[in-house]
């Protein structure tokens, strides 16, 4: 049988003060200076209800630092109302040029038609569906000529391997 071996007294004292226990304490986490300022115009499609974000996800993006600017009446469609955005954060816009000059991503859930795509400033960058087969000719020269950064939805593949 092992014998123990002698402990030094002065060790053995400030283990029974709990010097020796670890101790917990708060990290600092650092935080961006990069926020976003989202812009949500209202839908123009026929027939398009959805929205690209819902109040609560408009509250976890404003309540972690970022600015949302929505189009007036944007999710009415979608049975959401101006009031629900405003008091999850988000700023009110009356008009899509509004949005469009102020934001510096633009979440839109179908493709820009050829008015949206006038409003869109140069080096903004666009999140949509945007079905670029389905588009006119000159559909991507105008994203180029607007050094548009277009992020196409239905090409970003998941995690998961499915599509959003």
């Amino acid at each position: 049988m092992n014998k123990p071996l002698p402990v030094d007294p002065a060790i053995s004292r400030l283990a029974q003060q709990g010097i020796l226990m670890p101790q917990e304490s708060l990290l600092e986490i650092k935080t961006s200076n990069q926020n976003l300022f989202i812009g949500i115009p209202k839908e123009t499609s026929f027939q398009e209800n959805r929205i690209a974000l819902v109040p609560e996800s408009v509250a976890l993006l404003v309540n972690n630092g970022h600015q949302v600017m929505i189009e007036t009446n944007a999710g009415k469609n979608a049975n959401f109302t101006d009031t629900d955005y405003s008091e999850a954060g988000a700023q009110i816009a009356y008009t899509p040029e509004e949005v469009y000059k102020n934001a510096k991503l633009i979440l839109k859930v179908a493709p820009p038609s050829e008015a949206e795509l006038e409003l869109v400033q140069e080096k903004q960058t666009l999140l949509s569906i945007l079905q670029i087969a389905m588009q006119p000719r000159d559909f991507v020269s105008k994203l180029r000529t607007k050094k548009l950064l277009p992020l196409p939805m239905n090409t970003c593949e998941m995690k998961r391997k499915c599509y959003p």
